[in-house]
C-alpha cells in the first residue's frame, strides 16, 4: 500500500516539525552543546591557576554554615604547599647527607676541592628554589597564559555554517544522530583536556618541593628534580599548543571547505561538503588537542 503525504499538510505543519524532519532542530542543538562547551574550554584557556579561588559566600550561606567547598589554588597555597615545604626541608638535609657520603665514599675519582664546592653549589640552589618556587612558577605560568590570549581565536571555531540547502538537509537527514554524538563528544573532549591540565599543574605545585629537595643529593638522586622541571614545564607550556591548535585547525577547517566548494554542482550542495567536513574537523581538533603534551614532550625532549 502507498502512503501518499498531501503537500498542503506537509506546508500547514509546525516550523519545528519541518526542522525535525530536515535535521535543522538537531543541528542546532548540536551547534548550541558545542558553543556552550567550548565556551567553558575558551574561559578556562585564559585563566592563570591563581584564578582558582575560593568563592565568596552571603551571609545567609554563612549563617547557615554552608560555606562551601576551598578553591584549589588557595588549597594549594596554604595547606598542601606548607606541608609538602615542611617535609621537602627535612629531606633536603637527608640528600645533603646523602651526597656528602657518596662522594666522601668514592675511592675512585677521590676526594677534591671542586666535588665539595659542586655539592655545595646545589644545596644553596635547591634551597632558594624551594623558598621562592611558588613564585617561580606562578610567572611560568602566567606567561603561558599572555602568550596564550595572543594566539586565541577570538570566538569558538565554527564548525559549520547555517547554509541550508538541499545537501545541507539531505545529508542532516542521515547524519543528524552522529552530528550531536560527536559534537557532544569532541567538545567535552576539548574541556577535559583543559581541565586536566590545571589539575596536573596544582600537584605539580604541590609536590614541588619534594622534588627539587633532590638536587642536594647529587648525579642520580637529582633526576627527580629534573623530571618534575620537565613535566611542570611541558604542563604550563600545553596551554599554548592548544591555543595554537585550535587556531589552526579553524583555519584548515575553513579553507578546506573554500576547496570543496567548487562548481556549480558543489555550490548546490555546499551544506552537505560543509556536514561531512565538520565531521572530519570536530574529532580531528580533539586529538590534536589531546596530543598537545606528547608534541612538547617530542619536538622539546620533555620526556
Amino acid at each position: 500500500m502507498n502512503i501518499l503525504i498531501n503537500p498542503v499538510a506537509l506546508a500547514a505543519a509546525p516550523q519545528w516539525v519541518i526542522d525535525l524532519l530536515s535535521g535543522g532542530s538537531v543541528y542546532t542543538i548540536a551547534q548550541e552543546l558545542w558553543n556552550f562547551v567550548m565556551g567553558i574550554a575558551y574561559t578556562l584557556m585564559g585563566k592563570n591557576v591563581t584564578s582558582f579561588t575560593t568563592p565568596a559566600i552571603n551571609a545567609i550561606a554563612q549563617a547557615l554554615g554552608l560555606g562551601g567547598n576551598i578553591g584549589a589554588w588557595d588549597y594549594i597555597k596554604n595547606t598542601a604547599f606548607p606541608l609538602f615545604m615542611s617535609m621537602g626541608a627535612v629531606f633536603l638535609n637527608m640528600f645533603t647527607l646523602i651526597g656528602f657520603c657518596r662522594q666522601a665514599s668514592n675511592l675512585k675519582e677521590g676526594i677534591t676541592m671542586e666535588a665539595w664546592i659542586e655539592l655545595f653549589i646545589k644545596l644553596v640552589i635547591a634551597n632558594i628554589l624551594m623558598t621562592n618556587c611558588l613564585d617561580i612558577m606562578q610567572e611560568f605560568t602566567g606567561f603561558a597564559i599572555t602568550t596564550t590570549k595572543v594566539l586565541l581565536p577570538k570566538g569558538v571555531p565554527t564548525v559549520i555554517g547555517g547554509d541550508y540547502d538541499a545537501g545541507f538537509r539531505l545529508a542532516m537527514l542521515m547524519l543528524a544522530p552522529i552530528y550531536l554524538i560527536i559534537s557532544g563528544v569532541c567538545s567535552i573532549t576539548v574541556l577535559i583536556e583543559i581541565l586536566g591540565r590545571f589539575l596536573n599543574l596544582f600537584m605539580l605545585m604541590a609536590v614541588a618541593p619534594l622534588a627539587l629537595s633532590t638536587l642536594a643529593g647529587g648525579r642520580g638522586l637529582e633526576n627527580s628534580a629534573i623530571a618534575w622541571f620537565k613535566s611542570f614545564l611541558t604542563n604550563a607550556l600545553q596551554i599554548i599548543i592548544i591555543a595554537l591548535v585550535m587556531q589552526l585547525c579553524a583555519g584548515l577547517n575553513a579553507s578546506l571547505t573554500g576547496m570543496c566548494n567548487t562548481g556549480l554542482l558543489a555550490s548546490w550542495f555546499d551544506g552537505a561538503v560543509a556536514v561531512i567536513l565538520s565531521l572530519i574537523f570536530m574529532p580531528f581538533m580533539a586529538t590534536a588537542v589531546k596530543s598537545s603534551d606528547n608534541f612538547l614532550k617530542r619536538a622539546f625532549d620533555l620526556r
